[in-house]
This record gives C-alpha cells, structure tokens and sequence, in this order.
C-alpha cells in the first residue's frame, strides 16, 4: 500500500510540473503618466478570443500589475475601471510571449471621449441589457469597451477615440423579441446620442438544401425592405451545420436572397415579396447548382477591382440575382450561373456615372471562361435603364469618347448593338423624361424640354452591317427645339440618345439607353 501511494504522490508531482504558472507584470498609467488602479486584465491566446484563466488580473493603487497565467504567447487587453469615473479607453497589446517572470514594462492607456444613449422600445420605454457593438466604420476594426450592454435603465455609456463609428445593436433572439439596428455614428467630443428606438421584431427561419436533399451549411441570407430599398441589419444570418437560418426583423414586406461561397457552385435564390407580420416559417429553400463563370476585367488594360457586374436574362431587362459579383482586388470575377443565354454589363462604379460594356448572348452550358476591357476614354452617367430589343437581338447602347472639357470641343458620340443597316440621328436636352413607345416606337424616349436633333446635313447616319454609328459633335452648335443652336459650357449637363429606325418586324423605330455628360 505505502508503495501505491509513494508512487501516486511521484505522478502528482510529474503532473503538476507539466503544467506551471508564470507572471506577467508590468505598470498601467494615462498619458500623464499618472498611475490607473483598478483596472482589468484579460489574457487571450494570441490572434484569438479564447481567454486564459488568470489570478490577480487587476492593477493596484500603484498601477502595477502580476498577473499569473499558464506561458505562451497572447494578446493583452486592459479594460480600465467603468466609466463615467474616467474617460480612458481599453488597449489591446498584442502577441506578448509570456515565458517565465515577463515584465513588459509601462502601459499608457489614452484618454478619449464618452458616447452614450438610451435604448428604448417602440413605445418609448428603456430596454436592459441590450447588446451593444461598435466597430471604426473606416477599417470594421472592432472597438474594445469596459460595459457592452445597456443598463436597467436602458442606457449605456463608453469611452472611445475621436472617430466614425459603426454602431449596431444587437438584441438575443429570445422574447420580448427586437429588430437589430446599426447606424455610423461621428464621434469629434463628448457624445450623446439620446433616445434611440429599436422596432419589435419577429423571426424568420427557413432550412436550406440542396436539389439532393443536403443541407447546405454557410448560406448568407440578405434581406432588403421593399418599400425602401434599404438593406436589412441582420447579424448571425449565415445556415448552420444543419443547414437551418434564422434573422430578427420588423414587420414589413421583403425580398431575401439567399447566396452561398463560390465553392459551394449554386446558384442564388431571390425571394420577393416575403410579408412578415408575425414569425414567419419559410420552410425549405432548395438551390439549383450551377456553373462557374469566371475571368478578369481590365479598364484600357489595367486589371480593374472593384467594377459591377449585372447578369441579366439575354434580350430583357431582367436583371438576375448574382451573389458577389463585383471584381476582387486583382480585378477577377467568379459567379454561378444555372443553364441559359445571358447578357452580361460589366460597369466602373467608381467613376463619374459608371464606365460601362456589354457582352451580348453569353451560352452557359457549362464552365465559361472569358476576360473584359472596358474603354477608359469613354464617360459619362448611364441612365434610363436598359434599352429594350431590335430586330438584331440587340438593345442599342449610347457612350461617349473624346473630353468633357468643353473649351476643348471634341466630343464623339457612339451607338451600338443597332439594327442592321438602317438610318437614324443622336437627340440631345439638358432634361431627363421618360416617355415609354413615343409615337409607336418600339423603344422608350430618355429626353424632356428642349429636345435637339442631329438631323442636319452630314449629321444622319447609317448602322450598317455592324448596327453601329457615330458622331462627332460641334459642341459650339448644338441643337435645340428653344431656339437658336446652343454653345457647350463648363458646368452645363445635357443629355444624350440615339433613335434608329427598324423592321420588326414591320416598320418601326426604337432608342438605345441615355448618358449624361456634365462638361468641365
């Protein structure tokens, strides 16, 4: 017996030599170097949010700290004492290697300002404990603070940096059950953002699956307001490992897309027209898969991030749900795509209005592969929607070429995917309309008061066999229904579009779409 315990008592000590504590010490002061007492320490396996376990994580009157904790290496996160008592603000010190006694010496926490509120509910009453976020709206860096929830008075209250901030709030999805809400909030001093009210809400769950009856893990689902256009905050919105979803939002009508990763190689479903006033089972949702349409864009040859792309269904104006479609930071896109003929706009949102081209009549049948480059030199704001089908199969496409600086008077006009071999003119206004088959025409008239015509000498043109045409123009005498010609000047905006005549397949007449040039 003496010697089962003789050798329990040498495991015991072998264990416990395995496993030692070592200390991290230091010294927490302001900026004056005035000593912060009071403060916590929390300890997180670095690049994590796993934290250790820790005795005496506090600093004392001194601002000195010994923090015991297992060694290793970690990320070091100072909460000071609450506010109101100060205004200074957490710091995360980061990859600290922790081996042994480590002093890492003074830390200065910085003082900021304080931001505060009240949370209250649709009928103005204060709601605790509600989860509070912040985040630099610049970077989605989160921001570390002392108290992240309301208090039972429905308020809260934290200290921060001068800065532009994303704050969301972010209720649990147990009952009494509310909407999330997030806004930017800039934050120049001490700021109090009063009252704000966050809308009941109710849930709406679905499971989805594959044609195969798997459930699909990861699907994002975006929910957008009808009556706004506005996209939906709704945290935690992704399927689980069961395939199951479930976001919080306020009674209204809404269209949810649901998308998933790349690799998952399905194809996004939209769902308009989804009416919440209660909680709202939506049962399964089933995604079609589909191919991988890939390949790089470039403007005047430079691979592009950041350009749109819209897929619409060949020859309408159906535009397709297309689930992060914009180009990445190397100018590449990769979308999926179910079986069909599609038309393809590729647009530089970064410019003025959007430099924008066209591939028409794109067959996925399967893995489709191709590059884009859009004209640089071309400008000026895309408007009116697209232009509605030729007898070509084609919608007519306006853009512009040469310089908007008017002193410079070297403005082109050109008009593409036109019915073949058949004449027609550029108009031109310095107002929008919208007048849908003016005058029997198959197309929709883009232009208001004041319309001018190119219809001059030299001036009316011929499509060809290409279904293109061009115009250079005189910018010192455009033309005008009030009045004489008018001379281009800088800071003016006239707009621009071309009508062609057409057989389709009787005679008839249709316009491309319209751009806006405002001159320099």
């Amino acid at each position: 017996m003496k010697r089962h315990l003789l050798a329990l008592s040498v495991l015991t000590l072998a264990l416990a030599s395995t496993s030692r504590a070592d200390i991290l010490t230091g010294f927490l002061v302001d900026s004056t170097g005035a000593p912060i007492a009071g403060a916590d320490i929390d300890i997180f396996e670095a690049g994590t949010d796993r934290d250790e376990n820790l005795l005496n994580d506090g600093t004392h009157a001194d601002g000195s700290f010994a923090v015991t904790v297992d060694p290793g290496f970690y990320d070091v996160v100072f909460y000071p004492p609450a506010p109101p008592a100060n205004l200074y603000v957490p710091k995360k010190v980061q990859s600290i290697s922790i081996f042994g006694t480590t002093n890492m010496g003074t830390t200065v926490l910085d003082t900021g300002v304080s931001l505060g509120g009240r949370i209250v509910d649709s009928n103005g009453l204060p709601v605790p404990f509600m989860k509070i976020e912040l985040s630099e709206l610049a970077t989605g860096e989160p921001t570390l603070m002392v108290i992240d929830s309301t208090d039972l008075t429905g308020n809260f209250l934290v200290n921060v940096l001068p800065d532009v901030y994303d704050l969301a709030i972010r209720p649990n999805l147990l009952p009494p059950l509310y909407a999330p809400r997030r806004m930017d909030v800039p934050v120049t001093g001490n700021t109090n953002l009063g009252d704000l009210a966050i809308q009941d809400g109710f849930l709406v769950t679905m499971t989805v699956q594959r044609t195969t009856g798997i459930q699909v893990v990861g699907a994002d689902l975006d929910v957008t307001d009808e009556s706004t256009g506005e996209l939906l905050f709704t945290p935690k919105d992704n399927t689980d490992d069961f395939g199951n979803a479930v976001v919080a939002v306020p009674a209204g009508t809404y269209t949810i897309d649901v998308c998933t990763p790349i690799a998952h190689r399905l194809v996004g479903l939209r769902l308009p027209g989804v009416n919440v006033s209660a909680n709202l089972a939506m049962g399964v949702q089933t995604l079609q898969s589909g191919f991988l349409v890939s390949g790089l864009a470039r403007v005047g040859g430079v691979l592009a991030p950041g350009l749109d792309l819209d897929v619409l269904t060949a020859g309408t104006a159906e535009t397709l749900l297309t689930c992060d479609d914009n180009t990445n930071a190397s100018g590449a896109f990769a979308i999926v795509l179910a079986p069909g003929t599609y038309d393809f706009e590729f647009a530089d949102v970064d410019t003025e209005c959007g430099t924008s081209t066209f591939l028409r009549d794109v067959v996925v049948a399967s893995n489709v592969s191709f590059n884009v480059d859009l004209d640089p030199d071309s400008f000026g704001c895309r408007y009116c929607g697209d232009a509605l089908p030729n007898s070509s199969g084609e919608r007519g496409h306006i853009f512009a070429t040469g310089s908007p600086v008017a002193a410079l008077n070297n403005l082109e006009l050109h008009a593409d995917g036109l019915a073949f071999n058949q004449f027609g003119i550029f108009l031109t206004s310095q107002q929008e309309f919208y007048v849908p088959f003016p005058g029997g025409s198959q197309g929709n008239l883009c232009l208001g008061a004041g319309l001018g015509r190119f219809n001059r000498p030299g001036e009316i043109l011929y499509s060809g066999a290409t279904g293109t045409f061009q115009l250079a123009l005189d910018l010192t005498n455009v033309p005008t229904s009030l009045g004489g010609p008018l001379t281009v000047a800088a800071g003016q905006s006239f707009r621009f579009q071309a009508w062609y005549r057409d057989l389709n397949p009787t005679s008839t007449s249709n316009f491309t779409d319209a751009i806006k040039v405002t001159f320099q």
